[in-house]
């Protein structure tokens, strides 16, 4: 009974996976605009299909018809020359300039366009206002509008109507300054402040021989020169053949006789060989090399070639 139950459970797999076979998807594609259809093909040739609303915002052209008439509200993409062109156009037709007429009597008085604009060679009189020799006048539409206006200066203040006025300023003092403020009728108005422009002593070449001074100073060239130009920088180098008892523990560890600072840097070479830096470390006054870190481990009797500041 068992082995008839597992004959049928392959068989209805086997048609289980000849429809899924059926159903492999052959085909993907897209149609519409706004709204848009997907339908998706199977290798039996059945389809099933889904509508969506594409929300991919498109506007309409605004053309330089449409500017003109300025009368459309729709939001609207506009490229750079019509909209230059359009501006253009606009900006050229503010006023245009017509010529000159000697007085304000020879303007035109018929086929006038607004925007019109003349230079009147006389002086002329127009709403009870006085206007100079050389005013540009503009049709409106309605009347010539002279391009010019007037400043009112009575209100302005003299040294007469304004005793109080400025007549000098004056800043004194060192470290706190006073300002004075002296006025037409000789009174004055002061007031201080502490001014915070810092100084610098001046560093000398024996200050920087030294090099302990930690208070910020001011330094000439030459002393800044002359320090760098002393500073020699030696290259010393060091041969050495290793014996059985520089290794211990895996390191090898390298008596060096010269002396070294923080800014110690080596080369080393193995019977000729560059060592990985990695593999280096400062202990005193010795150079130790970790023999695992090393492409080839250091055994007595080779030589190790150094080179440092």
């Amino acid at each position: 009974m068992a082995k008839k139950i597992r004959q049928v459970q392959v068989e209805n797999l086997s048609e289980d996976l000849s429809t899924l076979n059926n159903k492999r998807v052959t085909g993907v594609s897209f149609s519409g605009t706004t709204t848009k259809t997907l339908t998706v093909t199977f290798s039996d040739a059945t389809t099933i299909t889904g509508t969506f609303t594409d929300l991919n915002t498109t506007y309409p052209t605004l053309t330089e018809a449409l500017l003109n008439t300025g009368t459309s509200t729709a939001a609207s993409v506009v490229s750079a020359k019509v909209m230059a062109d359009y501006i253009n156009s606009r900006l050229s037709a503010v006023f245009t300039h017509k010529g000159t007429v000697a007085n304000y009597g020879a303007l035109p008085t018929v086929g006038m366009q607004v925007g019109d604009t003349y230079n009147v060679a006389a002086a002329f009189t127009q709403g009870a206002e006085n206007y100079p020799a050389g005013t540009n006048v503009a049709w409106n539409g309605t009347s010539w509008d002279p391009l010019a206006g007037f400043v009112d200066t009575s209100i302005f203040l003299t040294a007469e109507t304004d005793p109080k006025g400025v007549s000098a300023v004056s800043v004194t003092g060192g470290s706190t300054k006073t300002i004075t403020i002296t006025l037409r009728d000789a009174t004055t108005i002061t007031g201080t402040f502490a001014d915070d422009n810092t100084t610098y002593a001046q560093g000398t070449l024996a200050l920087l021989n030294t090099g302990t001074e930690t208070v910020g100073k001011v330094w000439t060239a030459k002393d800044i020169a002359d320090f760098v130009a002393g500073k020699q920088v030696t290259v010393k180098h060091e041969l050495t053949t290793v014996t059985a008892g520089m290794i211990s523990g895996g390191n090898v560890t390298i008596p060096l006789t010269g002396t070294f600072s923080d800014k110690f840097r080596v080369l080393a070479f193995l019977n000729g060989v560059k060592q990985p830096v990695a593999a280096q470390t400062k202990s005193g006054s010795n150079l130790v090399f970790a023999n695992a870190s090393l492409p080839t481990p250091i055994i007595a009797t080779d030589e190790i070639e150094l080179y440092y500041i």
